[in-house]
């Protein structure tokens, strides 16, 4: 970063903490870019819009550092801490899946709104800043007076006749609304709706007449009595036998004896004999799996640590000093969430590695989340940048 860039920074960064006399880091902003003219609150704040608008179109980066300066929709509040607070609970910036994870805001500590506040704007709130400064000093001299007064497009007039800037809306909400009207507008309904509009079940419905037949069958079934097994035999069907052997005598002129019959158990007493042992086996699998956890398994991760802000090139790697407390817990339980998985990976060893994603592109970011255990998530913003030798 040249002086020229810094010094820029620091004032932009002035005028985003700013409390009171804002304006005076605004005439300090225009004399760094060579604007010797006085401007209005309302018409500095429309050239700062303008130039927002331009560098990074409607987008994420856009809503950040328009929040910052408190120059979005419902950022209006007066410090730069509590816009922050408003914009991590209300926007999209952290990964929809991760938001279950972390604790709703007014239940949470100040340390730990303090800990995502922070990777913000140690993050990607100042590397907006900068690039938006890059952008203003690569105005040519001769124009960037054009640049600054031609904001007509970016100033309203109150019902009182009052002139104001327009403060742009946020890019998360214009998603939401699109999303909604194409659920209103059917595109994602399909087949699942009726003539009504209400949704249809997707159960494979059975004809009526099958439906009969299935219930009268069981309905017999039921009333009907089990027949013996074929190789046993009734009591009075073995009285007979009993009866047509009296009598007849062997060559020895003895009566035969009859076999005595073994012992049948009935079926209903066999039934709950099966279903107990098919019950017992996967419950004594599943307990001695349970008493093997509750034995061996490592405590649960209670922090996360890392770097909040990486830079990398396509092919380059960069450690993400991930550490965990306490030392003792398996970083198994950790899982990740990558905003961009064109531009940045996350290799088996907690290393980022860059990607081929930038197409046309000399630079782009993204975002990290990792979490797991009982540990805040842990944020990290992510800057991939070609080398010069592939920009240029």
């Amino acid at each position: 970063m040249d002086e020229n860039t810094e010094n820029l920074v620091k004032k932009l960064n002035k005028l985003r903490d700013a409390r009171n006399d804002r304006m005076g880091y605004c005439d300090e902003i225009l004399k760094l870019l060579n604007y010797e003219k006085e401007r209005k609150p309302y018409e500095f704040d429309a050239f700062l819009v303008k130039a927002v608008d331009i560098r990074f179109k409607e987008s994420q980066d856009a809503d950040i550092i328009l929040m910052a300066f408190g120059l979005l929709q419902g950022y209006e509040q007066t410090t730069v801490t509590e816009r922050r607070y408003e914009y991590l609970k209300e926007s999209d910036y952290l990964p929809d899946d991760l938001r279950r994870k972390i604790k709703p805001y007014d239940e949470a500590t100040k340390k730990e709104k303090d800990t995502l506040t922070g990777n913000l704007r140690k993050g990607r709130e100042n590397t907006c800043i900068r690039w938006l400064a890059d952008f203003l000093l690569d105005q040519d001299n001769s124009s960037i007076g054009n640049f600054i007064d031609e904001i007509d497009d970016y100033i309203k007039e109150t019902v009182d006749g009052k002139k104001i800037v327009k403060l742009p809306e946020p890019s998360y909400l214009k998603n939401k609304r699109v999303v909604q009207n194409e659920y209103a507008d059917g595109n994602n309904v399909g087949n699942e709706l009726d003539g009504n509009n209400n949704f249809q079940t997707t159960t494979k419905q059975e004809p009526e007449n099958n439906l009969e037949e299935k219930i009268n069958i069981a309905q017999k079934e039921s009333n009907s009595e089990n027949p013996a097994p074929e190789n046993i035999t009734t009591e009075n069907q073995h009285d007979r036998e009993n009866e047509d052997h009296t009598g007849q005598k062997d060559k020895t002129g003895e009566s035969p004896k009859t076999a005595p019959t073994p012992a049948k158990i009935p079926w209903r007493l066999k039934l709950p004999i099966i279903l107990a042992s098919i019950v017992a086996v996967p419950l004594i699998s599943v307990l001695s799996i349970l008493i093997y956890q509750y034995v061996v398994t490592p405590p649960k991760i209670k922090e996360i640590s890392v770097k909040t802000e990486i830079v990398v090139s396509p092919g380059e790697k960069e450690d993400l000093e991930l550490d965990v407390r306490p030392g003792s817990a398996d970083l198994s339980q950790l899982d990740s969430k990558i905003g961009n998985k064109e531009l940045v990976g996350i290799t088996n060893d907690w290393w980022a590695i860059g990607l081929d994603g930038l197409g046309e592109e000399d630079r782009d970011h993204t975002s990290i989340v990792i979490w797991g255990g009982d540990a805040e998530p842990a944020l990290i913003d992510v800057i991939v940048e070609k080398p010069r030798s592939m920009g240029e």
